[in-house]
Order: C-alpha cells, then structure tokens, then sequence
C-alpha cells in the first residue's frame, strides 16, 4: 500500500480566533519579560553613569519626533483594519500604505538617532551604560523588522486579492500596536532615567 498524498489544501493551517490570541499574548509576555530585565539592569548602572551622560536637546527632539512616527503608524494601522473590514476584506486603503512607510521611517528614525548618540561620544566603549541604550534600541529594532516584515506579508497577501483571515489582520495589528505602546514605554523611561 502506498501512502495517499493530500492535497495542498488539506496542508493548509487553520487559524482560529483563540488560539491565534493567545499566541500572541504568550509572545508578549515574553517580550515584556525581555524588557522589564533590561530597563531593570540599565535603571541600576544609571547610578553609577549618570555622571556621564550628556544628550542635547536636538537628540531628545529627534527622538520625540521619531515616536510621534511610530504612533501615527499604529493609529494609520488600526484605520485600515477597521477600513478593510467595513468595505472589502480583500482590498487595501491608503491608510495601510501609509502605516508601512512611516514603519520604515521610524526605523531610518533611530539609526540616524543612533549615529547622532555615537557622534556625541555616548558609545558602548565610553562606557557600560551606553551599551545597554544600544541593546536595548537594537532589541526593540530586531522585532520591528520582524513587525515590518509581517506587514509585508500581509500587503502582498492583499496585493495578490487573496482572502485574509480577519483574525490574522487583526494579530498582526495586535503586534504593531505593541511595538509602539513598548516604544512609548522604553522613550518615556529613558526621558524619566537620563
């Protein structure tokens, strides 16, 4: 007897509302985790540092600005979700577009952020609690490229007219709007720290 080959859609993963939400949920736990150690570690060497930091006040804009971004990205997000539910669920608005690119922007955001930090002499090699400002952006960067990427596999998935599980569009919102509300957190922390 030879073992019957299944079709491609009897492959396909089902993706149901509560697992999908718990899932993410787990996953944000764990990024929580992640942060809270790092903003815990970098909050006691700031003691020891502070002496030594000295950021001007074109960095704190530039970063502000940088966050205002991100922000606009998550609210544009959230317009083209409710947007693709009310009219097509297979089309995309202006609005996602829009989400996308100030995504990106905001990424170009803190690399030109991180090399006007290195300009200023506030390096991992001047001192320890540099490295943690960096780890900590990069960290938070790493899942912003995975956030971007997941964007893009949903615009192509729109692009191609396939159906979208609303529950997909939605996680994918859940995702964004978290990397932006941990942004806000780590931003308003090191106003509060540094």
């Amino acid at each position: 007897m030879s073992p019957q080959v299944q079709s491609a859609d009897l492959l396909q993963i089902e993706c149901d509302y509560e697992t999908s939400k718990m899932g993410v949920l787990v996953t944000f736990g764990g990024i929580i985790m992640l942060f809270v150690t790092f903003l815990a570690t970098f909050s006691a060497m700031v003691a020891k540092e502070l002496a030594t930091i000295k950021l001007d006040e074109t960095t704190i804009i530039v970063a502000g600005v940088t966050t205002i971004i991100l922000i606009m990205s998550s609210v544009l997000f959230h317009k083209s979700y409710s947007l693709w539910q009310k009219i097509n669920e297979v089309t995309i608005s202006n609005y996602f577009y829009a989400s996308i690119i100030f995504g990106i922007v905001f990424l170009f955001g803190q690399i030109n952020l991180w090399k006007m930090i290195v300009s200023a002499g506030f390096t991992s090699h001047s001192n320890v609690l540099a490295g943690m400002v960096y780890l900590i952006g990069g960290v938070h960067a790493v899942h912003l490229i995975a956030g971007l990427t997941v964007l893009g596999w949903l615009w192509y998935q729109l692009i191609q007219s396939r159906q979208v599980k609303p529950v997909r569009y939605q996680m994918i919102g859940w995702f964004w709007h978290f990397l932006t509300a941990l942004w806000c957190i780590i931003f308003v922390f090191f106003l509060i720290v540094l």
